[in-house]
């Protein structure tokens, strides 16, 4: 293994240096085939992988989770345990590992959790499957992830609704009040980008809070009034970056915001106006689950730019109503152009945030214009755009393989119709990727056809897409092996009727809920010379097709020595040799009950079982507790069985512990409430069981369960 490490660049390094013996995992070079199997494919590829193995779900990744997910976690997070790794989200996903670990799957789709991977607690989304490892004798060893990091893209979605609905919401002719009030309303439904918003706008003394929202006119933070290099906002600079002021907490009394804790930082945005200078500045409050970086920078001027250009719009129509209708005509051309100049930059900007580049073509002109984000996604430039022509281009931008079809969705749509396919695209040095292609054609004012929409990279989604596939197949294997082992544990359980001479008996057998792998719970009815009657019951802790084999042996051991004769103390020694000497790793429970109709009593031997249940006929339980000795395979001495003497009517329950323990219930509990069930359950034997099962588990059983209910003939 440590070459394998080592072939793997920095990440591999590190992986080697782990001090393995110390974890659970043990030495790598000791390691399950099936896990140094899954550690190769997993450095080897370009996705974000992590895994989980064993049972603290100790943790190793490759190099793209590391450089994508991990961030300061690395490198002390390989070989720790993964809740250790992650414990701020733990609570959130331990039941999705939980169902893996199952034996199931799991699908997420830009799953929302909060991690400190950067020295503070930050807001992130994430896309991911959760897959099964199986270990190579077949049990689940592991958990395996694929994950793909959605929080920028989230982020921007949301950041784009808000530049979308303050563009929508200021559309309209509104004087400058109105527009301020539309402006705050649109900008305080956005708490989660901008927890809080103060608009100030110049005058001859300096600013005046003209809209808030957040904070309160006059709160410590949003003084009605500011001069300039005085209060507790800085005076913004001619240009219009932003200006950050941190540490605003301590400063101020703050609300808090949805993630639940107040913003520690906030940003003095410039308005800008028509003519250069600004109509005053917006104060921002800042998410505090998330980094001050460019894209944040962005999408703050792009929300100053919003509020400028609306509040032009507002001033030019309130001009427009006082001048004479030549001049403010004049002067609104002015200031369209100036606004489709600023209306162009502000969407360069929103495309390139969201990564979607747009497109307009005149089929009639072959005229082609783009946006700046269209040319950077193809390695174009301005000059390329200008000469190309249709269908021409196809040749250039169309894969040879598509090329066809993309002419033919072109040709073939008439005005009003929508255009949307995907199909690979190429850049200018001839390299492909697939590409979302979203448009309209429309009559254009000259009779001729326009096309125009949006094209955005989509190679990411159909790598994660394939990643899935090969996930859901890997599952498919699993429940294959699942059905494998379900039949050889039903091809290894007795009869469910028996005919005995002096004792009734009903049997229940269920496997767990479907996705779960099937155990190794058995019972077995002796028929003995004498007529002697042998009651056997048994796990064998573990799930699939090993487990299954080892109860089948065991089954077939206790019967075999239940045949020679030997009494109840010997027979589970012998067992207990057994798997000493054939399982010495694997831990088995079970009780022996062996009924004598003379002595009209049952002697019991119980190795780390769930205690049997006697009930008598007049409802009196009691639990068959004896002297307490270990699972068996630990070669320790057995004490003398516990004699249960039986009066006619009475019976004797042996069951699994599926059918008393529950997750979140103690299994004391569990017994407590099955003993009382059978004391209040007055039923024929074969309707009892059932009606036991029933009551217990109404949700159904996530673990085998197993009965065995004995009774002495009420005329016996």
């Amino acid at each position: 293994m440590r070459e394998l490490f080592l072939r793997h660049g920095e990440i591999g390094q590190r992986l080697a240096a782990v001090e393995w013996s110390a974890t659970p995992l043990g030495d790598p070079d000791d390691w399950p085939q099936s896990l140094r199997s899954v550690v190769g494919i997993m450095l080897s590829s370009r996705f974000a992988i992590w895994i989980g193995w064993g049972p603290e779900l100790t943790f190793l990744c490759n190099d793209a989770y590391r450089r994508d997910t991990l961030g300061a976690k690395y490198p002390w997070a390989l070989g720790r345990p993964a809740a250790e790794v992650w414990p701020e989200v733990w609570p959130e996903v331990t039941p999705l590992v939980e169902q893996v670990l199952e034996g199931g799957s799991v699908w997420e789709e830009d799953l929302q959790l909060f991690v400190e991977r950067n020295g503070y607690r930050e807001e992130t989304y994430h896309t991911f499957s959760y897959s099964p490892l199986i270990d190579d004798d077949g049990t689940v060893g592991g958990l395996l992830c694929i994950v793909s990091e959605t929080t920028e893209e989230v982020v921007g979605k949301r950041r784009m609704s808000v530049l979308r609905d303050l563009g929508v919401a200021l559309a309209d002719k509104l004087t400058e009040e109105e527009t301020l009030a539309t402006a705050s309303k649109v900008l305080g439904q956005a708490t989660r980008s901008l927890p809080f918003h103060l608009l100030y706008l110049h005058d001859a003394g300096g600013a005046r809070l003209a809209a808030s929202g957040g904070l309160p006119a006059g709160h410590p933070a949003a003084p009605v009034r500011l001069v300039a290099g005085e209060g507790p906002w800085p005076w913004p600079g001619e240009s219009d970056a932003p200006v950050l002021v941190e540490g605003i907490r301590e400063l101020f009394p703050l609300p808090d915001t949805p993630w639940g804790v107040p913003p520690e930082s906030a940003a003095v945005v410039p308005i800008p106006g028509a003519h250069e200078a600004s109509y005053g500045f917006l104060v921002l409050g800042l998410n505090p689950m998330r980094p001050y970086d460019e894209s944040y920078v962005d999408f703050l001027r792009l929300v100053g730019g919003h509020v400028g250009a609306a509040i032009t719009d507002a001033r030019a129509y309130d001009y427009e109503r006082d001048r004479a209708e030549r001049l403010a005509e004049l002067d609104r051309s002015n200031q369209i152009r100036t606004e489709l100049e600023r209306s162009r930059r502000l969407l360069d900007q929103a495309q390139r945030m969201a990564r979607v580049g747009s497109w307009s073509y005149d089929l009639a002109e072959r005229r082609l214009e783009v946006s700046s984000e269209f040319l950077r996604i193809l390695d174009r430039d301005d000059e390329w755009a200008k000469t190309a022509g249709y269908p021409g281009f196809l040749s250039l931008v169309a894969h040879p393989d598509d090329a066809e079809f993309v002419a033919a969705v072109l040709d073939e749509a008439a005005p009003g119709d929508q255009i949307a396919f995907e199909a690979r695209v190429l850049r200018a040095d001839g390299s492909a990727f697939h590409a979302s292609v979203r448009g309209v054609l429309e009559a254009g004012p000259d009779g001729g056809v326009v096309a125009q929409g949006s094209l955005q990279d989509i190679s990411e989604r159909r790598r994660a897409e394939e990643a899935i596939a090969l996930a859901h197949a890997t599952a498919e294997v699993a429940a294959r092996e699942h059905q494998i082992a379900a039949e050889l544990q039903a091809s290894l359980l007795p009869a469910s009727t028996y005919d005995l001479d002096h004792l009734e008996v009903a049997t229940f057998y269920r496997p767990g809920q479907e996705g779960t792998e099937v155990g190794g719970d058995w019972y077995d009815v002796i028929d003995l010379s004498g007529g002697r009657t042998a009651l056997v019951m048994g796990d064998v802790m573990g799930h699939g097709v090993h487990a299954a084999a080892v109860m089948g042996q065991l089954r077939t051991a206790v019967r075999a020595y239940a045949r020679l004769g030997m009494p109840p103390r010997r027979l589970m020694e012998s067992v207990d040799d057994l798997v000493c000497d054939m399982f010495p790793d694997q831990i088995v429970t079970c009780v022996y009950a062996e009924f004598a109709p003379d002595e009209r009593a049952v002697s019991i031997v119980n190795a780390g079982h769930v205690p049997p249940l006697r009930v008598t006929r007049d409802g009196m339980v009691e639990r068959v507790q004896g002297e307490t000795h270990p699972p068996l395979g630990l070669n320790r001495p057995f004490p003398e069985p516990s004699v249960l003497a039986l009066a006619p009517g009475d019976r004797v329950l042996l069951y699994t512990d599926g059918l008393v323990e529950r997750r979140g219930q103690d299994l004391e509990e569990g017994i407590t409430a099955l003993g009382g069930l059978l004391a209040a359950r007055d039923l024929p034997l074969a309707e009892l069981t059932d009606a036991l099962v029933a009551d217990m588990l109404p949700d159904g059983a996530a673990d085998d369960v197993a009965l065995l209910l004995a009774q002495v003939p009420p005329g016996e």
